[in-house]
């Protein structure tokens, strides 16, 4: 009698092109880098008043040494991609969940993330222009910055984002070279930029060169005052002390970016040489932590803390929510560090590694998603039409194609539906936060449900610190959860992103049952497969 296969395969077609370096650059750029400090100024500290900047820098670095400790247990027992979708469906043995979640809410809001790097670059494209167009009063070029930031500008831009990024992905070895040799040098360039510029400037050269902006903007050669005084007239006063609930209430959102440092890298383990070592794999994902939470969102936002002024920055990030700042683009830390120079090529640099970053985002969308669905079908739980990878460039190339098409949905939502805004900027970090309880779960119970492979894996000798660590990765990931999905400020707690993630799991679920009721009827039980570990 014919032995039924458990695997739709035995391998999984994918090959080891990735160092550990790579792997840590990989998630450095999947925090967003520099662009996830939209999160902290204006929205956090105009949003949530008395909020730390450098203090959500160190949150980070706390609960990246967290997700580092759990990632690099799960991973270095089981060094496969997929990454969650692995560890919650089979050592909770709740396949049903880690589908729900790898599909409905990991996979698909990962290629919806693109999106917003892309609006990102537009607003740093509107910001660049205007500057440049009001010093060399050119008119095309400050008529040039208004289109970027339209509905049209922010398509074209991802649209050309998401192409470049799918052409790259088709081969591991085209993205690794493109991640080493032309984006990371970008995050560099902008990170010795910023550091030189604030190390140099002074509270008094900000505000000689901020009122030397403003002239051209507003027409207002003391618009710094201007600012101060409108705050006063408005019965505004800048708080006198850090709030450290407000604060931790700002981490919310850019907390699980500073998280995917970790994140993104472990969803492509099996791709990755060394991941079978837990210290090696956990100085990968740690020192990524170290230059994202500890340098780009705790050192520099304490620079800029210090050169702007608390006082300032509460009072044109709150004049500005109240509508009472009046500038011709939309405001951002972009705008207060272009301040500092009026030399165009600096400026410039500012953005490289917002750039670099938004690239990426797409980059990782295609990535860390197919990779899901490769497991997925590898199991028998999407169709075997997914499991098809190129043997020459080693890639999942039909689940990249998929991808393609939902990207470009995503972005046409985005660009034109107002409304979808606060699901990518709210609703899908919720997602990402309450995604990854399980796997927080999966490391308490992981030396008890899978007792064989925990104890043949590298972290086995630290027996209490993978129960302590997953304590506390849920505890922390709970409570990010809990305030982004019923904080009315943080935005997941309207209708559209609630309805939005709830379809995507539940959605999700319904095919899982369905379709693996219809595999049983082929006489296929796709069970068989949660049992074992996936095929390399």
């Amino acid at each position: 009698m014919e032995e039924k296969k458990v695997f739709v395969r035995q391998v999984s077609g994918l090959v080891r092109e990735l160092s550990l370096v790579d792997a840590c650059i990989y998630g450095i750029f999947a925090t967003g880098v520099f662009f996830t400090l939209e999160y902290f100024w204006p929205f956090g500290v105009g949003v949530f008043q008395g909020t730390s900047m450098p203090l959500i820098g160190l949150f980070g670095l706390i609960t990246g040494l967290v997700t580092s400790l759990v990632y690099a247990i799960l991973g270095s027992a089981m060094p496969r991609s997929g990454g969650d979708y692995i560890y919650q469906s089979r050592i909770l043995r709740a396949p049903w969940l880690g589908f729900a979640i790898g599909f409905g809410w990991f996979s698909l809001t990962w290629i919806a993330t693109g999106v917003f790097g892309g609006m990102v670059v537009s607003k740093w494209l509107l910001t660049l222009f205007n500057f440049l167009g009001h010093f060399y009063n050119n008119p095309a070029l400050i008529e040039m910055s208004a289109w970027w930031y339209t509905p049209t500008g922010m398509f074209v831009i991802n649209l050309i984002l998401a192409s470049l990024a799918a052409i790259c992905t088709i081969s591991m070895k085209w993205y690794r070279k493109v991640q080493m040799y032309i984006l990371f040098p970008m995050l560099l360039i902008t990170t010795v930029t910023f550091l030189g510029i604030l190390l140099t400037a002074t509270p008094s050269s900000f505000i000689e060169n901020f009122n030397f902006w403003m002239k051209k903007f507003t027409g207002d050669a003391n618009y710094y005052n201007t600012m101060i005084q409108v705050a006063s007239q408005n019965a505004y006063t800048p708080p006198t002390s850090i709030n450290l609930y407000n604060t931790s209430l700002a981490y919310v959102l850019p907390g699980v970016y500073l998280a995917y440092t970790v994140f993104a890298g472990q969803g492509l383990l099996g791709e990755v040489k060394g991941a079978r070592s837990f210290s090696r794999l956990f100085m990968a994902f740690f020192v990524g932590v170290l230059f994202t939470s500890g340098l780009v969102f705790s050192i520099i936002p304490w620079l800029m803390q210090n050169v702007f002024g608390w006082d300032f920055l509460n009072i044109f990030a709150t004049n500005y929510y109240a509508g009472l700042v009046n500038l011709p683009f939309e405001l951002s830390y972009f705008t207060l560090m272009m301040c500092l120079t009026t030399n165009p090529l600096i400026m410039v640099f500012m953005g490289l590694a917002s750039l670099a970053g938004a690239f990426y985002m797409m980059a990782c969308c295609y990535l860390n998603a197919s990779r899901i669905w490769l497991a997925q079908s590898l199991d028998g739980i999407l169709p075997e039409w997914f499991v098809k990878v190129t043997k020459k460039l080693h890639a999942p190339i039909n689940a990249l194609a998929a991808e393609w098409v939902i990207v470009f949905i995503w972005i046409l939502l985005f660009s034109f539906w107002p409304a979808f805004y606060s699901v990518v900027f709210a609703g899908f970090p919720f997602v990402w936060w309450a995604g990854m309880i399980p796997t927080g779960i999966a490391a308490i119970v992981f030396p008890w449900t899978m007792k064989k492979v925990y104890e043949s894996s590298p972290a086995s000798r630290y027996h209490p610190l993978t129960v302590v660590a997953g304590i506390l990765f849920v505890i922390i990931y709970s409570c990010a959860a809990w305030q982004i999905w019923f904080n009315p400020l943080l935005g997941a707690a309207d209708f559209l992103p609630r309805f939005t993630v709830s379809v995507l799991f539940f959605g999700s679920l319904v095919w899982f049952f369905l379709y693996r009721a219809y595999k049983k009827s082929k006489g296929i039980n796709v069970d068989l497969a949660y049992k074992e570990i996936p095929p390399e």
